[in-house]
């Protein structure tokens, strides 16, 4: 991709998400879920919040106006842990986008996504099977 054309951008902000499919298995109610995790942040972090909106429930985690902010939500199907980057967070990257280096960009990303919701969240929770796969170390 010729970057040039885009000379006078700038590099904002980067929203990554995952879905969680909601499984049978599940033992606990997402609502449950939602409040251990709203019950352990706040040990940690003052500003967080578990709301209802006409889509469910909604668990923000962080200041909207920070460069870290991330939310856990309900779809249809699935549970949502969404997380926004932006600053200074995010201008560490912004030279492997430009320079085309695409795969070790997503990787970054996507190891900064997972690491920041496994220093946040319980793992012992079923809604975290997939972080508990993504943190474990790969032989």
């Amino acid at each position: 991709m010729d970057w040039r054309i885009f000379s006078s951008a700038v590099f904002s902000r980067f929203d990554l998400y995952f879905d969680r499919n909601y499984k049978t298995a599940d033992k606990i109610s997402v609502r449950e879920f939602l409040d251990n995790c709203q019950k352990n942040l706040k040990q940690k972090n003052k500003n967080i919040s578990l709301e209802k909106n006409t889509r469910g429930l909604i668990l923000k985690i962080g200041n909207r106006r920070s460069n870290n902010y991330s939310r856990i939500y309900q779809t249809k199907n699935s549970l949502r842990f969404e997380h926004e980057m932006k600053g200074k967070v995010l201008q560490q990257y912004y030279l492997l986008l430009v320079e085309n280096r695409f795969e070790e960009f997503e990787q970054k990303l996507s190891s900064y996504f997972t690491l920041s919701f496994g220093k946040l969240l319980p793992l012992q929770h079923s809604y975290l099977d997939w972080l508990v796969i993504q943190l474990r170390p790969r032989l």
